[in-house]
């Protein structure tokens, strides 16, 4: 309010305008009158400095005028404020949102490929049980046979010192 206030004052026309014309009918207001009086008052104010209703009415559009300008300010202002403080903050929410969405993704990559590792690791951990399992029967086979062969020799070797020496 006060900065519509500065720019109206700031815009004040030379002479009784509808500043002026304004400030007569806050003044007015303290009295015990009716609207129309006070209205008639404040204008028999302005008749005497030589100002009409018409000009009253044009000084009244300058006015308006000069607060559409304050608008059009404020409002270029807003938005170069907006731009500044949430449009760049938009950007970069924007950026975090592809981002989450990429690491979420790669979370689930990464989910996959665990599950497919630990499966390979379930099939290899069964593949070395079976490998170990074959691989001590062929131990214990030839354990068997080496120890049958060897039993065969011996006994061999002790007919042939006892039947050819």
């Amino acid at each position: 309010m006060e900065v519509l206030a500065s720019a109206l004052e700031k815009n004040n026309q030379e002479g009784f305008d509808y500043f002026e014309f304004r400030q007569s009918l806050i003044n007015l207001s303290k009295m015990p009158m009716d609207e129309a009086t006070r209205f008639k008052s404040a204008f028999a104010t302005a008749q005497t400095m030589g100002v009409s209703a018409a000009q009253l009415v044009e000084s009244v559009k300058f006015y308006l005028n000069v607060l559409a300008n304050e608008h059009a300010r404020f409002n270029e202002a807003h938005a170069q404020q907006r731009v500044r403080l949430i449009g760049n903050r938009e950007e970069e929410l924007k950026k975090l949102e592809a981002l989450i969405q990429q690491k979420t993704a790669q979370i689930e990559q990464l989910k996959q490929e665990i599950a497919q590792h630990q499966k390979n690791r379930e099939t290899i951990h069964g593949q070395i049980g079976d490998a170990t399992l074959k691989i001590e029967k062929t131990k214990a086979d030839f354990d068997a046979t080496i120890s049958s062969v060897n039993g065969q020799l011996e006994e061999d070797m002790k007919l042939i010192q006892q039947h050819l020496s």
